[in-house]
């Protein structure tokens, strides 16, 4: 219905990446808190950050823990986007969360993701978590723990992929869900759980 690949409507829907989603669009965390449900965001947004009106906490959420952006350093949330400033945001108004930073993301966004299962959800009502990590997204890199020594880099000449670390970050990732699962059940909330486990922009390696 858009012409957006020959451009014909002089860039109008050309990618930007913080522009943000349409704010008439409804998204499904806003219909689902006209249903009842409890809402919470972990992670990677990058739905809009230019203006209020397209923040985590104004498009259906309760509690966001995350960066805005499209991609941000692993280990410090330095944005890769926007001038290196630090794209670390959080809490129930999308306040910025600074002093968190530091930490892999995968342990950082995972870990807050299982404190609010623990200490912030009613067990009582319907909940919607969304849980983005950038596991695995370039730049490769993870926690030594997470690394097989016995995984050598491939291919040798592509220095841009590195195996070890993309393995190390999908152990990471499985060990998130292992503790997100883990929670729920300790809360007796797991068998009531809809799990969707998506990846994010295929698989070209």
């Amino acid at each position: 219905r858009l012409p957006i690949h020959v451009n014909e409507l002089n860039a109008r829907y050309v990618n930007e990446s913080l522009g943000g989603v349409d704010t008439r669009m409804t998204l499904l965390p806003e219909k689902l808190k006209e249903g009842g449900y409890q809402t919470a965001a972990f992670g990677k947004w990058h739905l809009g950050a230019r203006q209020t009106s397209n923040l985590p906490s104004q498009r259906g959420f309760d509690y966001h823990f995350g960066f805005l952006g499209g991609g941000e350093n692993h280990n410090t949330q330095h944005s890769y986007e926007a001038f290196d400033s630090i794209d670390l945001w959080g809490g129930f108004d999308d306040s910025p969360n600074k002093s968190r930073n530091g930490t892999n993301s995968c342990l950082l966004y995972g870990g807050d993701a299982v404190d609010h299962i623990k200490t912030r959800v009613d067990p009582d009502t319907p909940q919607f978590m969304f849980i983005a990590l950038q596991n695995c997204h370039a730049a490769y890199v993870a926690p030594d723990k997470y690394k097989d020594p016995n995984i050598t880099d491939y291919p040798k000449d592509n220095n841009s992929f590195d195996r070890q670390a993309m393995e190390a970050m999908m152990t990471c990732a499985d060990e998130v869900a292992l503790n997100v699962t883990t929670a729920l059940k300790a809360r007796g909330m797991w068998d009531d759980t809809l799990i969707v486990f998506s990846a994010d922009n295929g698989g070209p390696q």
